[in-house]
């Protein structure tokens, strides 16, 4: 079976974590394959220290969209074409599948502000949740845009690219058309309707 990977991306708190959880794992054990033995999950931070995809069938990357402001807090923007890991999973031969966590800005401000454990669902990392830093960077970025940007980086090369609008009641797959297309936000909103 030829290597596959999943790339969740979207800044902090838009659900990544919990998409793979609720999602990608049981749609993949749905499809046959072994969650233990076949599926692997790498976050994009520690791909910059080696990038390595492993040896299983299927690589999920967890992308955190404000990556480049956590190796460098005094970033004043992002730039996804100096972003190494970024490029390297443009540039990979697999088959990929990518999905874009977009939740509506008001409502990602108040899950950064509340949220206290850094990734206590897909990984065993329950250290504090850095809130002040990383509504500091969010307020850097116009999260539409970069999800844009890295989606139309992305639609070049793949033929899948689907992004996940969340709220905090419920997550809904929209067309990238759908959302490439629309308003922010109420619009957003609108055409998940």
């Amino acid at each position: 079976m030829e290597k596959q990977i999943i790339i969740v991306a979207g800044v902090s708190s838009a659900g990544k974590s919990t998409l793979i959880d609720n999602f990608i794992l049981p749609k993949l054990k749905a499809d046959g394959i072994n969650i233990v033995d076949d599926v692997e999950i790498r976050f994009a931070g520690k791909l910059l220290q080696n990038f390595e995809l492993g040896n299983k069938s299927v690589c999920i990357v967890h992308y955190n969209l404000l990556l480049q402001f956590d190796t460098n807090p005094d970033l004043t923007e992002i730039d996804l074409s100096s972003e190494p890991v970024f490029c390297q999973l443009l540039q990979s031969p697999c088959p990929s599948t990518v999905y874009l966590c977009y939740t509506p800005d008001e409502i990602l401000r108040t899950r950064i502000s509340i949220r206290t454990k850094n990734e206590p669902k897909i990984a065993p990392d329950d250290s504090s949740y850095p809130s002040a830093a990383i509504l500091k960077s969010f307020k850097k970025i116009d999260q539409r845009l970069l999800t844009l940007e890295f989606g139309n980086r992305f639609k070049g090369h793949v033929d899948n690219v689907q992004v996940v609008f969340s709220t905090n009641n419920n997550s809904t797959i929209i067309s990238w058309d759908d959302f490439k297309y629309a308003l922010p936000n109420q619009a957003l909103e609108e055409a998940i309707s």
